[in-house]
């Protein structure tokens, strides 16, 4: 038919660019006379066109082309350590755009209202029932649905707490936007060294005791960036020296899910003072583009915490909760948690055994059972920050952890590698350019320390 044979014309011009996006096509007029068609043959061509998003119209200007096709050329394989953005693979889509569906059948609730300050009520109800299993027990007024988890640090670094103290703790290494919002608040921040992925207790009682601490954000489970988790006896612990010392605990639990033993609670099981702020994301288990976080205050917080949050955005998108809530209330979200268990724990095991059959045996990395994150130690001659640039000139992003500490703390030459994005069938080829590198540098500094001993 004719008009397929026109659109197909248009379509050509719009691949090979001679169509760009934004640019009017020609008038219908033009276009017919062009063709020696009629006007209704250019208009059925268009219409393909619009259906298919490749062009769109504007009343009285005529049509303009949305999106020009890229030309297809072959694109090197990133090995991408980098990202935290879940990998399409672990999602399922189709249950996703059914929940969607159900919703946009109901615009006038879940699209033309400003959102409850707290929340949504359907998702803090769901939320109580959901966050049980994972052992913590609350009440849905207690929970405030935040714009992301960073929105929940962010106000809880910045507002003012009952115990009357001012200044920050933070891990170090620590998620680099903790650390940010840290920086900006008006708050002093202090440090507290990790090794092997656990706490010094002695240093933090002794840091509650002689500092002005109002609130310690840590992550206990699946740290960030280390991948660790702290064990059943540090956890009961840093609560007690929290109560002892009257110092508020921001847990960030954001991967708790993953968590393969059955007993390991979050800090907020063992409270029993109301000192522990339980901050739940939804970015990395569900869908980060939704931007939801839910954060469990005490009473004595709620307050405070709302009215900060309302200067920053009056309320959550009452879409992106509605999305969650049912995905909840379907029950589609216990099954993905299940799948998505199964899916790091599988990925992460492949990629610590890659670690350890082609890293050099010196060379120590953490070794968590399941998660995002996980480190590799250099020696001290090999700069991370160098070895990250080397990496991605050969097309393997990692993240050096210098960015994760205070300024004032001296950080250890590390790289953090995280699995969410990568395709397993990738990891094996990207550990190998990345042990390659490793090896290079190691043996440019034998080679110089024996020319040394040569001269000597």
């Amino acid at each position: 038919m004719l008009y397929k044979k026109i659109a197909e014309h248009i379509k050509h011009d719009i691949s090979n660019q001679t169509l760009q996006s934004g640019d009017k096509l020609p008038s219908i007029r033009t276009l017919s006379t062009d063709f020696d068609c009629s006007k209704n043959t250019i208009i059925k061509a268009l219409s393909e066109l619009e259906q298919e998003h490749l062009i769109y119209a504007l009343p009285k200007q005529g049509y303009f082309v949305a999106i020009a096709q890229e030309q297809t050329t072959e694109r090197p394989l990133v090995f991408d350590f980098l990202s935290a953005e879940p990998n399409p693979e672990s999602f399922n889509i189709k249950n996703l755009l059914s929940c969607s569906e159900q919703i946009i059948g109901n615009l006038e609730y879940s699209l033309l209202p400003y959102g409850p300050q707290l929340g949504l009520e359907k998702l803090r109800t769901e939320l109580v029932n959901y966050l049980q299993s994972n052992q913590v027990f609350t009440k849905k007024e207690n929970i405030v649905i935040t714009t992301g988890s960073q929105q929940a640090i962010d106000i809880l670094f910045n507002m003012p707490f009952p115990n009357k103290k001012e200044k920050i703790l933070l891990e170090q290494p620590t998620y680099s936007g903790a650390l940010t919002s840290a920086n900006l608040s008006k708050e002093k921040v202090i440090g507290i060294s990790m090794n092997n992925g656990e706490l010094d207790l002695n240093q933090l009682e002794y840091i509650f005791k002689n500092n002005d601490i109002k609130l310690f954000y840590t992550i206990p489970r699946f740290h960030n960036p280390m991948g660790t988790s702290y064990s059943s006896q540090t956890k009961k612990k840093v609560v007690e020296l929290a109560h002892k010392y009257d110092v508020f605990i921001l847990e960030d639990d954001y991967l708790g899910e993953l968590d393969l033993d059955s007993k390991a609670d979050p800090l907020f099981a063992y409270d029993t003072s109301d000192k522990i702020i339980y901050l739940k994301s939804f970015s990395k288990i569900f869908l980060p583009g939704l931007r939801i976080g839910a954060v469990c205050l005490p009473d004595s917080l709620r307050q405070t915490f709302l009215s900060y949050k309302f200067a920053r955005d009056i309320a959550t998108p009452i879409f992106s909760q509605e999305i969650l809530a049912t995905f909840i209330t379907n029950g589609m979200f216990y099954n993905h948690v299940k799948q998505l268990k199964e899916y790091y724990s599988k990925k992460m095991t492949y990629t610590l055994k890659c670690c350890h059959d082609l890293l050099p045996n010196e060379i120590k990395f953490t070794t968590p059972k399941t998660g995002f994150y996980f480190v590799i130690e250099l020696p001290d001659y090999i700069s991370a920050t160098d070895l990250k640039t080397t990496l991605k000139i050969k097309n393997v992003l990692v993240e050096d952890v210098s960015n994760m500490y205070l300024s004032h703390e001296s950080p250890k030459e590390m790289i953090r590698l995280c699995i969410a994005k990568i395709d397993e069938k990738d990891i094996y080829d990207g550990i190998t350019i990345i042990a390659t590198e490793i090896n290079e540098l190691t043996n440019q500094k034998k080679s110089v320390f024996k020319n040394w001993e040569f001269y000597i």
